[in-house]
């Protein structure tokens, strides 16, 4: 049974990533013109990051009720591979 748990709740957290639904963070990623913005979501960046948590932390949310955080000196392969 917890196998099971974890494994649909493994699927669940992807599907919320792939559809960005309800995000509350944008992390701008790269250096134009190759620029990437991700929208994800403050609670699972901060539970699974001490980097994010402290980050998020520092930041206000603007009038969109989102925190954005440029990440300029990271490609958009790299973010890609750190965030999943």
């Amino acid at each position: 049974m917890t196998a099971k748990f974890f494994e649909k709740l493994s699927i669940n957290l992807n599907e919320l990533f792939k559809t960005s639904e309800e995000y509350n963070v944008i992390i701008e990623v790269g250096q134009a013109p190759d620029t990437q913005a991700f929208k994800l979501h403050s609670i699972i960046l901060s539970s699974r990051s001490l980097y994010f948590k402290e980050k998020l932390r520092a930041i206000t949310y603007n009038n969109k009720n989102v925190k954005i955080i440029k990440q300029a000196n990271t490609s958009i392969e790299v973010f890609e591979i750190i965030i999943k």
